[in-house]
């Protein structure tokens, strides 16, 4: 019981100090192949993080689309969001996603 006590109360001081960390700024994705890898990690770590909810999600990562790169996307918001969320990082990875583009 008292190593259950302790588990919570770091979770409590874990979530009391991120509280206190600068809000991130996410970038717009614009298509350019050097930005993919950048945005996404910067998305998962500020938007997938803090929500389970796909529909949200997925109207975020709209959002922070810009040009070609939302155009792709756009389809995916009339799925459902556990469909739609998932579809569309595929599109954007498979379309943008360069791995080694120099």
């Amino acid at each position: 019981m008292l190593k259950t006590i302790n588990k919570m109360q770091l979770q409590v001081e874990q979530q009391i100090k991120s509280q206190k960390l600068p809000k991130a700024d996410i970038m717009s994705f614009d298509r350019n192949p050097l930005n993919y890898y950048p945005f996404m990690k910067t998305f998962e770590n500020s938007v997938e993080r803090c929500t389970e909810d796909d529909r949200m999600r997925l109207q975020l990562l709209i959002q922070y689309c810009t040009g070609k790169a939302r155009e792709t996307i756009k389809c995916c918001g009339i799925m459902s969001g556990k469909d739609g969320y998932p579809k569309a990082k595929k599109l954007l990875e498979e379309r943008f996603g360069e791995k080694y583009v120099v």
